[in-house]
């Protein structure tokens, strides 16, 4: 698995942290496609939705306590994930 904050080379021969060169392509992408970067059916909208739920996938595969334990790290009840 690669390191995200690899440099790479960009068109001006510097090197920029793959992951921002992966932002910046989403967002040229979404502009090409007439997409709203915000609001309902945009891009942030969809990249939150995707990382929410990655997220509680993985929080699902290491159990229902460490979905409670990060639940109450960001000051949540743990009572609404029972």
């Amino acid at each position: 698995m690669s390191d995200p904050t690899t440099p790479v080379a960009g068109e001006d021969g510097g090197g920029r942290p793959v992951d921002e060169a992966i932002a910046q392509e989403l967002v040229e992408r979404a502009r090409a496609e007439g997409v709203e970067l915000v609001g309902p059916g945009g891009l942030l909208t969809g990249l939150t939705k995707t990382v929410l739920e990655t997220a509680l996938g993985v929080a699902k595969l290491v159990g229902s306590d460490a979905l409670r334990a990060g639940a109450d790290m960001l000051g949540r009840s743990s009572l609404a994930l029972q």
